[in-house]
């Protein structure tokens, strides 16, 4: 359901993938390159984070949603509502911290991110290709629940595990046809299928140009 009188019943999957909005198709294929795109994060550490990121926003739908995903990956969902509990992200590795600190604070005010916040994330060992995939990550799934709570879309239970099931399955491959519902090839998106899927998935690597701006270890 919705608030927009002309799609009383409609859901986010709805507003993605079957009315004549058009804007929200623009935010699959952000979404689908944010979660396959090279860096050193994990599919299940970017679900973790996206996950963490709506449930600051208290977007309830899309939590469930990726919360989902994060266990299917192999995550426990209890680490996603301690994270927020817990600024001090106590419950994970230490290396996560500089990152979540990041999408913590962007999430509460937009400049509050600066460049000491920046160079704690070098310092546990992240490059800049993750850093600014974090980022971006940050930028995408605020604007989402911003999206989906101003609309007043709601999702039953039935309808958080099929979205999830969807996005686990073929909804983020690069070669899924939206509009045949066809995907060629469909590995379920676990971190080895991804490896094996996208070569260039994680990398230690971030290169500008023929210049690499951090060296392979």
């Amino acid at each position: 359901m919705s608030y927009l009188r002309e799609f009383p019943g409609a859901n986010m999957q709805d507003f993605l993938y079957g009315t004549d909005v058009e804007t929200p198709g623009l935010f699959v294929d952000v979404g689908r390159s944010i979660l396959i795109s090279q860096s050193q994060l994990t599919h299940k550490d970017r679900e973790m984070m996206a996950a963490y990121c709506l449930s600051l926003n208290n977007a309830l739908q899309p939590i469930n949603v990726h919360s989902r995903n994060f266990s299917l990956l192999g995550g426990e969902r209890w680490l996603i509502q301690d994270l927020v509990r817990d600024p001090g992200y106590q419950s994970i590795d230490e290396r996560f911290r500089p990152l979540l600190c990041i999408i913590r604070k962007a999430t509460e005010k937009a400049d509050s991110v600066t460049r000491a916040d920046v160079e704690a994330a070098y310092e546990a060992g992240w490059n800049g290709h993750t850093i600014h995939l974090v980022a971006t990550l940050t930028g995408f799934f605020n604007q989402m629940a911003r999206w989906v709570n101003i609309l007043g879309m709601k999702y039953d239970e039935e309808e958080v595990q099929g979205s999830s099931e969807f996005l686990t399955t073929t909804g983020y491959q690069r070669d899924f046809d939206p509009e045949s519902g066809e995907a060629p090839e469909n590995p379920s998106l676990t971190d080895e299928e991804y490896k094996q899927k996208f070569p260039d998935y994680m990398s230690t690597t971030f290169s500008m140009g023929e210049q690499s701006l951090i060296q392979t270890s």
